[in-house]
């Protein structure tokens, strides 16, 4: 959009899963086999909404971006949803907040203990302050003589002095170095990490 005052009409993350284009999910599916990319692209219900991505969102909105997370991010009142009473008003409630994000008590303890945790540290506040969180991105590109149409949604972005920083958040379940080394080879970080820089790169 020419106008960076607007927002990106990708800025809902349901509305950019949902546009077609390569993300770096789709290109390191890729790089194990056209089976698995054509797999997710004919069946994507087999990709919904896994434990592990919401607990993502969760975190990525209570550190990333506080003030929505304190607005969307709600606790769902103690409902017995086995009666019938209590089946209505739980229906209730999901309508009345059909604009929140429904989070249990121990997913909001962590999220707020992770966000805490990582301010405190002074490197950490220092990147995640002053930038953009969750900024979308499309682009055209060449590759080897055919043309490629992709997408990226970069978790926060910071202009530090004459360099432009992507800062990618991540959860690990343990974080050691050796842990992590393990994780960044296991899920592909370098190709994430090359793609979104292709992308905001041209974007500068």
């Amino acid at each position: 959009m020419s106008d960076k005052n607007l927002p990106h009409p990708l800025q809902d993350e349901k509305t950019y899963r949902a546009y077609e284009a390569l993300s770096a999910s789709d290109i390191k599916l890729l790089a194990e086999s056209y089976g698995h990319y054509a797999h997710k692209r004919d069946y994507p219900q087999d990709y919904n909404y896994t434990v592990a991505l919401r607990y993502g969102t969760i975190i990525h909105a209570a550190v990333l971006e506080p003030e929505r997370f304190a607005e969307e991010f709600v606790v769902p009142p103690a409902i017995n949803k086995r009666t019938k009473a209590g089946k209505e008003e739980w229906a209730m409630w999901e309508s009345e907040n059909a604009d929140k994000f429904a989070v249990t008590e121990e997913e909001l303890e962590k999220a707020e203990i992770i966000r805490h945790h990582c301010f405190k540290n002074p490197k950490a506040k220092e990147l995640l302050t002053n930038g953009t969180a969750e900024v979308p991105l499309t682009w055209d590109e060449e590759v080897n003589g055919t043309d490629f149409h992709f997408k990226a949604r970069a978790d926060y972005l910071k202009d530090y002095g004459d360099t432009r920083l992507i800062i990618d958040l991540k959860t690990v379940q343990e974080a050691s170095e050796e842990y992590f080394t393990r994780s960044v080879v296991k899920w592909g970080y370098a190709i994430q990490a090359y793609h979104y820089t292709q992308g905001f790169g041209k974007d500068q």
